[in-house]
């Protein structure tokens, strides 16, 4: 889960509003917009003290951990399916509904193992929003025509 998707989940889990986090974190209230839209350009102590306000913190990973075997890199097939599972978070998260409906709904679409995995090397390198707004599209139409 990429930290935009963690802050705003964390934070309607614990029902507060986007203004709520930002006063208990001592932070502006765009700050908490922006980090939940994804900017890219945010001083990480800002950041982190929001991540503190929902248990968790920000660091950099030091390049001798990844060396060193801590990190393993991930082989084709993790990443094409680490791909596929947010695409179905991001369908869900779009459409208002739970993941797992979302990921039946692609599903019984054939959309998973037919669109978004085979269309992999196409999809991936599009933007967030335009594969999510482009599956929907297809769901859309393909549940029209059952």
């Amino acid at each position: 889960m990429d930290i935009p998707t963690y802050v705003r989940t964390a934070r309607k889990k614990r029902g507060m509003t986007q203004m709520e986090l930002a006063d208990k974190a001592g932070v502006g209230l765009r700050l908490v917009r922006e980090l939940e839209r994804g900017k890219q350009t945010l001083r990480l102590d800002k950041v982190n003290a929001v991540l503190a306000v929902l248990d968790a913190e920000c660091a950099p990973v030091s390049p001798r951990r990844v060396s060193e075997g801590a990190l393993m890199p991930l082989g084709e097939d993790e990443m094409i399916m680490g791909f596929a599972a947010s695409c179905v978070e991001d369908v869900a998260n779009k459409l208002g509904i739970d993941y797992l409906d979302a990921y039946k709904r692609l599903y019984n679409a054939n959309m998973v193992e037919n669109y978004i995995i085979s269309h992999y090397n196409v999809l991936h390198a599009e933007s967030r929003e335009n594969v999510t707004a482009g599956l929907i599209e297809v769901l859309k139409r393909r549940e029209a025509e059952v």
